[in-house]
C-alpha cells in the first residue's frame, strides 16, 4: 500500500460475520493478525443493525495479533480499516482464533452437466488450480449427461487422478447430482463432505477455503449453502437460501438486495432461517447422505427443495454461509413453458411427499394460479400448467419412471403443437406504451376481483378499437395489463420481446378446462399423494438409481 492509502473490509466478501460463526461453530476468541514492514494504523469495528462501533485500535509495524474481548452484545459482523503511514508491504492480514479446528475436513465435489461445456471447463480448471492451495479437495466427480467433451483444457484436466468423468443417460439435474452423491459415499476413501455445484456457474474457487475453515469448527448436522449473485448484475443477490411459504411458494431470502451496499450486509446480522440450499452450491455431510438417502427422480426443478425437506425432517439444518457465493444466470427471464411444467408438477408432487412442511396447494389455489396465467393472455402456458396438474394426478411411473429424457422429449414434441406467441427484436417493435409492473395480490378476495374485472374488461375491449400494446421490461403479472395486449422483454438487455395478445375463444376454452382439471385435483389428490409417498420411496432407492445410471455393480 502506498503512503496515505487505506482499505476497508466492511464488504460482503471481506467482513467476518461473527454472529453466524459464533452461532454454529465453536471458534473461541477472535483476533486480527497483521504483519507489515512499515507502520500502519488499524481500527476494528463491530457492526450491529447497520451501526458500526469502534472496538479496538492499533498502530505499528511487524507481526501482531489484536485479540478482541467483550464484543458488544448483538455484534453481527466484524470489519476493520487500515491506513498506510508509509509505503508498506503487507505479508499477513487475517482473522485468527485461539481455538484449533475440531475436525479434519475432506471434500468431494459433484458437477452435473448437460451441454454447458464452456462454463464447466472454467469451473473444473478453477477447482484443479485451487486444489494446490486446498488439498482437502480429494475428488471431483463430473457427471456428463450431454455430448462428449471436446474442450482441450477440460479433457486434459479429466486425466487427473482426482477428477473422474462419468458418462450416463440424461436423467436431468436430479439424476446427475444423485449420481455424484452416490459415487462420493461409495468411494473407497469417502470424504467428510460433498459439494454439489451447477455446471453453469461462475466460481471464485477461494470460497472453498472459507467452506473448509468453517467445516473444521462446526458440527456435522448442518448443510451449508452458497448465495447466488446474478451474472447479468454481479452485485445483485438472487437468493441466500429459500423458505417454503404456505401453498409451496418459494421465498428467496435476500432477493434483489444489492450486496455492494453496506446496509445489505445486515441480512446476516442474524442468520436467516431457511428450508433448503439450492444446489448451485450446497455442502452436505456424507454422513447425512447415508442417513437420508437419495432424492426422488424429479428430472429437474425441485430436487434441492425436496432434499432440504428430507434433511430437515432428519434434524439436519440448512444454513447459508455468508460470503460464500457463486454467480449464475438470473431467473427473471427464464419463462420457458417447459420450465413452468416441471416447476408446477414437482411442487404438487413434493407437497404430497412432505405434507407437514407447509400447507399443500389445494384445488382453489390451483384454479387461481391458472387464472393468473390466463389473464396474462399466456394461453400456451395455461395449457402447460393444466398438463402439469394432470400429470401430477397420474401414476408415479408415468410421471417419474425410467427414461426421463424420453419423457422430456415427448413434452417438447407436445409443446410444438401449441402455437407460440410472436417474438419481435428490439429494432422491429410495433408501436407501444411503456408501463411498470403491478404486483399480484394472491389473496382470495383479490383473485376473485381480478377474475371479475378482467373478464368484463376482455369483453368490453372487443367493442372498442384495439389499442397499441403495452410494453414491459419483464413479464408482468395480470393486474398490470387489464385487457390490453402487451410486449414483455425476453432478456435483461431487452433485445427481444414477446407479444401476448388476448383471445376470447382461447380464454373461454381454457377457463372451462381449468375448472374441470382443478375439480379432478380436488377429488383425486389425497389418494394420489398416498400412492406417490409409497412409490417414490422405491424410486429413490440406491438400487433403482443404480439401474438408471446404467451401472452394473
Amino acid at each position: 500500500m502506498a503512503t496515505g492509502h487505506s482499505l476497508s473490509t466492511d464488504t460482503y466478501l471481506n467482513s467476518f460475520f461473527y454472529q453466524f460463526w459464533d452461532s454454529y461453530a465453536n471458534i473461541g476468541q477472535i483476533g486480527l493478525e497483521i504483519e507489515t514492514d512499515e507502520t500502519v494504523t488499524v481500527s476494528i469495528m463491530a457492526v450491529s443493525d447497520g451501526s458500526p462501533k469502534d472496538i479496538a485500535q492499533y498502530a505499528g509495524a511487524g507481526q501482531h495479533i489484536i485479540w478482541l474481548t467483550d464484543l458488544p452484545e448483538g455484534t453481527g459482523r466484524l470489519a476493520f480499516s487500515m491506513v498506510a503511514n508509509a509505503d508498506v508491504t503487507i505479508s499477513r492480514l487475517r482473522w485468527v482464533t485461539n481455538s484449533a479446528p475440531k475436525r479434519a475436513v475432506s471434500l468431494s465435489i459433484g458437477l452435473c452437466t448437460f451441454n454447458r461445456e464452456p462454463f464447466l471447463a472454467d469451473t473444473v480448471a478453477a477447482l484443479v488450480q485451487q486444489r494446490e492451495k486446498t488439498p482437502e479437495i480429494e475428488a471431483i466427480w463430473v457427471v456428463n449427461q450431454g455430448a462428449r467433451f471436446t474442450d482441450p483444457a477440460l479433457l486434459e484436466n479429466a486425466k487427473l487422478d482426482f477428477v473422474t468423468v462419468l458418462e450416463q443417460p440424461n436423467l436431468g439435474g436430479c439424476g446427475g447430482f444423485n449420481r455424484s452423491m452416490l459415487e462420493s459415499v461409495s468411494a473407497e476413501k469417502p470424504t467428510t463432505h460433498h459439494i454439489l455445484m451447477d455446471d453453469d456457474i461462475v466460481l471464485d474457487p477461494r470460497v472453498i477455503d472459507r467452506v473448509v475453515l468453517f467445516l473444521g469448527y462446526c458440527g456435522d448436522n448442518y448443510a451449508l449453502g452458497g448465495q447466488m449473485l446474478e451474472i447479468e448484475r454481479p452485485t445483485h443477490l438472487h437468493e441466500a437460501g429459500g423458505r417454503l411459504h404456505p401453498l409451496w411458494f418459494i421465498d428467496p431470502v435476500g432477493h434483489k438486495l444489492k450486496m455492494d451496499r453496506p446496509e445489505s450486509l445486515d441480512l446476516f446480522d442474524e442468520t436467516p432461517e431457511i428450508d433448503y440450499n439450492a444446489w448451485w452450491f450446497c455442502v452436505i455431510p456424507t454422513r447425512v447422505i447415508r442417513l437420508v438417502g437419495l432424492s426422488p427422480p424429479l428430472f429437474i426443478r425441485g430436487d434441492d427443495i425436496e432434499y432440504g425437506c428430507r434433511m430437515k425432517a432428519a434434524g439436519v439444518q440448512s444454513i447459508p454461509l455468508p460470503g460464500c457465493v457463486v454467480w449464475h444466470e438470473g431467473f427473471a427471464y427464464k419463462t420457458s413453458d417447459w420450465l413452468l411444467y416441471y416447476d408446477l408438477r414437482n411442487r404438487l408432487i413434493l407437497a404430497g411427499l412432505h405434507p407437514n412442511a407447509v400447507s399443500p396447494p389445494d384445488a382453489l389455489y390451483l384454479l387461481g394460479y391458472c387464472m393468473s396465467i390466463l389473464f396474462q393472455h399466456r394461453y400456451r402456458a395455461t395449457e402447460v400448467a393444466l398438463k402439469a396438474i394432470s400429470d401430477a394426478l397420474g401414476a408415479p411411473e408415468l410421471a417419474l419412471g425410467p427414461d426421463g429424457a424420453t419423457r422430456h422429449e415427448a413434452l417438447g414434441a407436445w409443446l410444438k403443437n401449441i402455437p407460440e406467441p410472436v417474438v419481435f427484436t428490439a429494432k422491429n417493435l410495433p408501436a407501444h406504451e411503456m408501463r411498470e409492473k403491478v404486483p399480484l395480490d394472491p389473496s382470495v378476495f383479490a383473485m376473485i376481483q381480478m377474475c371479475v374485472k378482467g373478464g368484463v374488461a376482455l369483453h368490453i375491449a372487443r367493442l372498442m378499437p384495439r389499442r397499441v400494446p403495452l410494453c414491459f421490461n419483464q413479464l408482468p403479472d395480470a393486474p398490470s395489463i387489464g385487457a390490453r395486449d402487451y410486449l414483455a422483454a425476453r432478456d435483461p438487455e431487452g433485445t427481444e420481446f414477446t407479444l401476448h395478445k388476448s383471445d376470447l375463444r382461447n380464454f373461454w376454452r381454457l377457463l372451462f378446462k381449468s375448472i374441470w382439471i382443478c375439480s379432478k385435483f380436488l377429488l383425486k389428490s389425497k389418494k394420489m399423494n398416498a400412492i406417490y409417498r409409497d412409490e417414490l420411496e422405491i424410486m429413490r432407492s440406491k438400487e433403482n438409481w443404480t439401474k438408471s445410471f446404467g451401472k452394473t455393480d
